[in-house]
């Protein structure tokens, strides 16, 4: 048979960006372009070489749809951006197109660079006849396709994909449950709406129903200003437990199911995907406006309705998950009711708790996933919460604390004017804190740790989230900013804005100097007195050296020689801080100066510098929370919880992980 070329009038890089795309996303629209020549079998299969578990040879898509007329050749694929859909709103079997642009084909090009389409259809003749397309990814502007040969009426019509000279080894596609979960969510409206298509992929059949745990279905409405009635269906599907959280989204779907969209959900470690099914959309769809999204205002209105429908549905859910946790410790010493009730008053005191035991866990679903010994304290201090008297605590506040009698009594108190989240938070604050103290002592001593910690990127915004370390008195205030800044920002606290264009141009010149933070509290006493603190912060393993007690210095000098600080109503304390020093910074601090810094104190007292060590900060710290670390029990035999912490809480940050070093 001759081959002949068509080229398609676009240019490369349009065609490019469509290209590239994951390639879940190119077999998720192949099946979509399968659904719109209205097949009712689609399958998918992978051939691997040697029966790897990745490596992948070749994709075959088979469908057993109309196929495509060989004299829409020309006008339809010679053309990006059109297809045959464009003139149509519905299949010839009355199903709503998915796509009408023409865009899926090169989709295929992110799996295999060459891809082949063997077609079989009925001509206007009532003659069954076969073909094939050919695309080469060398050239995406050119595809070739076959004359046109009879075949016997028995033949199926359809289309055969065949992706191949793949070089990657595709372990998004390889992953048969993942990806097969994902085609669900994705397909899961459309094949409720359709139940005769039956998808295959690699020898998995593609059924929502065997994946639903559960299923709500919604009538919504929508009237924008004063506009015309328009109605939408809300389908939220609870999926099975061990369906791939992933794929959780919220699709915006025509009435018949097509997915046009998709949108980013937090169904809080729920995997839940949302359908909302509306004409409106299908408009949108054929008028090329969903882009606008929720511009739209039955879009907008849509959208926020079924978030709320979904948020309704989850806390629901939540609920009776938190009644199944309750029942389940229950015959486990995590209970704190270990013996049968005594008498009517503790029957009811333990049902009190029962529901009390609900309300935390539906609120706070994560404690369900706290270890047993957490739990089993919480529970403990919620059953002697629930009798409402706060010397009633005596007794557990005495032995998992130890606290004295003045500390328990204050902590009662605390329980009588607070709710229990709170202090479950601060529980996991102090633990928190424990863990970060060990950390910061990690990043610093341990070289293995502290070295390949960058000191502006990484260093010093860990120390952002964690201010505490350097006092609870201080809050953030300016950070990474030059001075000049930090002076508008000052005259800001003060009320003074009125100052803030005063501050000349070259003035710039002294104050365009860049602290690492800078920290402010105002002190609520009559003079109206504000206390800075200003922290100079190098990299975790950094010596100290001249040039640093130069820049502290400077910096000071700079706010200090400032004309416009009021000095009778300011004090700004400036805090070098290093994991060591070498010896000129060890003479210069040999003779301790007088007031608060031990650098340098201005004769007005309005300036302090300090140069400090690391050490000093992270023994102050692991002083104030010892006591709390033995009441707790608190245990830290390395370093792998803490690391694991930061790991985890500063994952942003991080490009891989903080190696974990048994060093120290």
């Amino acid at each position: 048979m001759a081959n002949h070329v068509l080229g398609v009038q676009m240019s490369p890089e349009h065609i490019e960006r469509n290209a590239k795309v994951n390639p879940k996303e190119a077999i998720k629209e192949l099946i979509w372009n399968a659904c719109d020549a209205d097949a009712t079998s689609i399958e998918i299969t992978l051939s691997k070489t040697h029966d790897d578990y990745e490596a992948i040879e070749e994709i075959i898509i088979i469908d057993n749809g109309h196929g495509l007329d060989y004299e829409d050749i020309s006008d339809f694929l010679g053309f990006y951006g059109r297809s045959n859909k464009t003139y149509s709103d519905r299949s010839p079997s009355g199903r709503l197109y998915h796509g009408k642009q023409g865009h899926g084909r090169y989709k295929s090009f992110s799996i295999g660079p060459r891809v082949k389409w063997e077609n079989v259809y009925i001509a206007s003749d009532g003659k069954k006849y076969r073909y094939s397309i050919e695309f080469f990814s060398g050239n995406k502007t050119e595809c070739s396709y076959s004359d046109k040969v009879l075949v016997s009426d028995s033949t199926d019509t359809g289309m055969v994909v065949s992706i191949t000279g793949i070089t990657d080894n595709l372990s998004v596609l390889s992953n048969t449950d993942k990806m097969s979960e994902d085609i669900v969510s994705s397909f899961a409206a459309y094949l409720l709406a359709y139940s005769n298509i039956k998808i295959k992929y690699d020898s998995y059949r593609i059924d929502p129903k065997k994946f639903i745990q559960e299923q709500v279905v919604e009538s919504i409405e929508s009237i924008p200003d004063n506009k015309e009635r328009k109605e939408a269906e809300v389908n939220i599907i609870l999926w099975k437990e061990g369906f791939q959280k992933e794929s959780s989204n919220l699709f915006i779907c025509g009435k018949s199911g097509v997915t046009y969209d998709a949108l980013t959900v937090n169904p809080k470690n729920h995997p839940i995907s949302v359908y909302i099914q509306s004409d409106v959309f299908d408009q949108m769809h054929q008028q090329g406006t969903l882009s606008f999204g929720v511009a739209d205002p039955y879009y907008e209105s849509f959208v926020t309705k079924a978030k709320q429908i979904l948020r309704d549905f989850i806390d629901n859910k939540f609920r009776i998950d938190a009644i199944e946790e309750v029942r389940g410790i229950k015959n486990t010493d995590i209970y704190p009711y270990l013996e049968e009730s005594s008498n009517p008053i503790e029957t009811v005191e333990r049902q009190y708790f029962d529901v009390l035991a609900v309300e935390i866990n539906s609120i706070i679903p994560s404690f369900r996933n706290a270890s047993n010994e957490t739990k089993k304290l919480t529970y403990r201090l919620m059953k002697e919460a629930v009798k409402t008297k706060p010397d009633s605590l005596t007794t557990i506040l005495s032995e998992v604390f130890r606290l004295t009698q003045e500390e328990q009594e204050k902590l009662a108190s605390l329980l009588s004017h607070t709710t229990l989240p709170s202090i479950i938070n601060m529980t996991q604050t102090i633990t928190n804190r424990l863990l970060f103290v060990q950390a910061l002592e990690q990043m610093v001593y341990n070289t293995d740790v502290g070295n390949p910690i960058r000191e502006r990127t990484q260093f010093h915004k860990i120390l952002l989230g964690e201010l505490w370390v350097f006092g609870e008195k201080y809050t953030l205030g300016v950070s990474d900013v030059s001075l000049k800044n930090v002076l508008v920002k000052y005259l800001s606290k003060l009320g003074r804005t009125e100052l803030v264009p005063t501050i000349p141009n070259e003035a710039e010149t002294h104050l365009n100097k860049i602290p690492d933070l800078c920290l402010w509290n105002q002190y609520p006493v009559q003079d109206e007195r504000i206390e800075n603190l200003v922290i100079e912060l190098k990299r975790p393993t950094h010596k100290l050296k001249k040039k640093d007690l130069d820049q502290i210095k400077g910096y000071a000098f700079a706010v200090s020689n400032d004309p416009i600080f009021p000095k009778e109503n300011t004090k700004w304390n400036f805090i070098l801080l290093g994991r060591e020093y070498d010896d000129y910074v060890v003479q210069e601090l040999k003779d301790k100066k007088s007031g608060a810094g031990n650098y340098y104190n201005s004769d007005d007292g309005t300036i302090s510098i300090s140069v400090f060590r690391w050490s000093k900060i992270i023994q102050e710290n692991k002083l104030r929370f010892n006591f709390l670390k033995d009441k707790l029990d608190f245990s830290l035999e390395n370093s792998d919880q803490a690391l694991d912490y930061l790991n985890e809480t500063y994952a942003t940050l991080f490009d891989i992980k903080i190696p974990i070093s048994d060093e120290m």
